[in-house]
């Protein structure tokens, strides 16, 4: 061995591997040691036509068969999960489109994707607190450079609100 326990190139450890051998979970064998090898056919045929006959079986709790009355139940519970998503998602919808109605720039060729409307509003917002920071007005291009910040959108079709 070389320095610091480790090994030098010419040297190479072989592992090593206990003296007996397992062929199956039941039984333990000296090493070359081989079984009826009739036996170990024989139990991987039966282990076979076991498998195909039987599906494993299921983790958990039984699932009882659906009655007509649950069914039922089951399928208005969904229905009403739907129209509340449904109606989350139109809320969700109308207050992005009046967000796109206050923010300074909007796009006439195409409306502002979701993400786009709120990472415009929210460098509008910042640009905002720095007027009010620093007092005084900023120049109009660092301002709509400002307001594009981080947008994925080109800039080119976007304009300030009063034009």
């Amino acid at each position: 061995m070389g320095a610091k326990g480790c090994l030098s190139s010419g040297e190479m450890r072989m592992p090593r591997f206990p003296r007996e051998v397992s062929l199956s979970p039941w039984e333990v064998k000296e090493e070359g040691e081989l079984g009826g090898e009739e036996e170990e056919e024989e139990e991987e045929e039966e282990g076979l036509e076991e498998a195909e006959g039987e599906r494993p079986k299921k983790r958990g709790p039984k699932k009882r068969k659906m009655t007509k009355a649950r069914l039922e139940r089951s399928k208005l519970r969904r229905q009403k999960a739907n129209a509340r998503e449904r109606n989350r998602m139109h809320d969700l919808n109308a207050a992005l489109d009046n967000l796109r109605k206050v923010v300074p720039c909007y796009s006439k060729t195409q409306k502002l994707s979701k993400i786009e409307t709120l990472r415009l509003a929210k460098n509008y917002i910042w640009a905002l607190s720095e007027i009010l920071r620093s007092g005084k007005r900023p120049d109009l291009v660092s301002y709509v450079q400002t307001l594009c910040k981080g947008l994925s959108q080109p800039t080119t079709n976007l304009t300030p609100r009063g034009s």
